[in-house]
């Protein structure tokens, strides 16, 4: 199975204020994203991270990144720098596709305006904006301060998605659309 987020900002102290995240510290902020990630990933499972994973040496990281079941693959954030690089991911990646034979998912840190396969319904996937917009019905922000400090799933991004508008400009981006742009997604789910 694979799971997605995007900006844990393990270790970042100045996070919890910037984002009025619910914590005390960032012991507390750690833990509670540490235990989410275990209730919810298991070891042969694929966690995504698009971005800003966490911040201090590579051996602070190194014990939380431990801690955290399932093969990691990281998509680089305007955060992540070599400390964050030299953990033992499965993959680091700028941005990726990934398909699980339902959906396919583009992947990018940023929110952007157009993607690859955009007009053939594949969603994008992006954090990097923290609680400041949920996206569309065709780009979904899935960043821990919009999912509750947990990684979200295939099926909850599907539904999430059909909750928020679609990106008014995407006519003219992608004219050879006829119909919603994630309506076969969302059929076959």
């Amino acid at each position: 199975m694979h799971f997605y987020t995007a900006d844990p900002h393990f270790n970042h102290k100045n996070i919890i204020r910037y984002c009025k995240r619910p914590f005390l510290d960032v012991e507390e902020m750690n833990q509670t994203m540490i235990n989410n990630f275990q209730a919810q990933i298991k070891d042969d499972d694929h966690l995504w991270i698009l971005g800003d994973f966490g911040f201090g040496s590579t051996e602070k990281l190194k014990t939380i990144f431990k801690q955290i079941p399932g093969k990691k693959h990281l998509i680089v954030g305007n955060h992540d720098y070599n400390p964050v690089f030299r953990l033992n991911w499965e993959s680091i990646r700028d941005v990726c596709k990934v398909g699980d034979g339902v959906s396919s998912f583009f992947l990018n840190h940023y929110p952007m305006l157009t993607w690859e396969g955009i007009g053939r319904g594949v969603i994008q996937l992006f954090g990097h904006v923290h609680e400041k917009w949920a996206g569309s019905s065709n780009s979904i922000n899935v960043g821990v301060d919009l999912w509750g400090f947990k990684a979200c799933t295939r099926k909850e991004i599907i539904d999430r998605a059909s909750t928020l508008a679609r990106l008014p400009y995407l006519s003219k981006l992608e004219p050879q659309m006829t119909q919603d742009i994630h309506s076969k997604t969302l059929n076959d789910s």
